[in-house]
């Protein structure tokens, strides 16, 4: 199903929470022998910040790579000074 359609969101949604669930069970034990000790306030924290962050790093992305095409395109006057052409 695609996440714009009836139900696909949470879908979607469960399937995240399933990997992130994942993850953090798999890397559970290693980090218990790495460095002693397990801070289960960090799962708490992925769990808000991966969406969020995954989120902004997508759009900040893509906002460059317009700027990017726009600059090449030679859509901004300053680039011209830059390159000196």
């Amino acid at each position: 199903r695609d996440a714009l359609e009836p139900g696909g969101g949470w879908r979607k949604a469960w399937h995240q929470l399933r990997e992130q669930s994942l993850l953090t069970l798999t890397m559970a034990p290693l980090t218990l022998w790495w460095f002693g000790q397990i801070a289960w306030v960090g799962v708490v924290a992925n769990l808000l910040a991966v969406p969020v962050v995954t989120l902004a790093q997508f759009a900040v992305g893509h906002a460059g790579c317009g700027v990017a095409v726009a600059v090449v395109r030679g859509g901004w006057p300053g680039w011209r000074l830059i390159v000196g052409t």
